[in-house]
């Protein structure tokens, strides 16, 4: 009975540590607090110049062929304008201009901006390893308030962050 027991106990190490190897290599590799890597993307919109017209920055980075993207897109929306001076948002697409992109592109306006990532450079910077995928981050310093999927983002969570 006890080496019955040694074996579940080994066995379940064993499990556990598997399945933490799992999910640290799908973690992205982000901090709060710390300073946003460069962005290189490419918009009709200098993205930059924009940000520093906002207190704070949405990186939102996603796909307009995913459902739950354009899902993400349309309700951080809702909870963003409850900002309007304070918020800018970059939909950042590793799509090309003109594929599939007019979806994202009905989202655009004064405080959101649709960028594409076509060499992939931010994804990696970022780690991005899924989407929807946000960062929020203050514009004066750079640094990350906030970071997950966009969805659990909520009315309450964004005001705590934007403290």
């Amino acid at each position: 009975m006890a080496l019955k027991r040694q074996i579940v106990r080994y066995c379940s190490v064993l499990l556990l540590l598997f399945v933490a190897s799992i999910t640290s290599g799908e973690a992205q590799s982000l901090r709060l607090g710390e300073k946003i890597p460069a962005i290189n993307v490419v918009s009709d919109i200098d993205v930059e110049q924009r940000a520093a017209t906002s207190n704070y920055v949405c990186l939102m980075f996603v796909h307009s062929k995913s459902a739950p993207c354009i899902e993400s897109i349309a309700t951080f929306k809702g909870l963003s304008s409850l900002y309007p001076d304070d918020m800018l948002t970059v939909l950042i697409t590793p799509e090309s201009e003109g594929d599939a992109t007019e979806m994202l592109l009905e989202f655009a306006d004064d405080k959101t901006i649709v960028a594409y990532d076509n060499d992939y450079r931010t994804y990696e910077v970022f780690d991005i390893k899924y989407v929807p995928f946000g960062i929020i981050y203050r514009t004066s310093t750079r640094k990350i308030l906030w970071f997950g999927t966009v969805g659990q983002l909520n009315d309450e969570l964004l005001k705590t962050t934007l403290k």
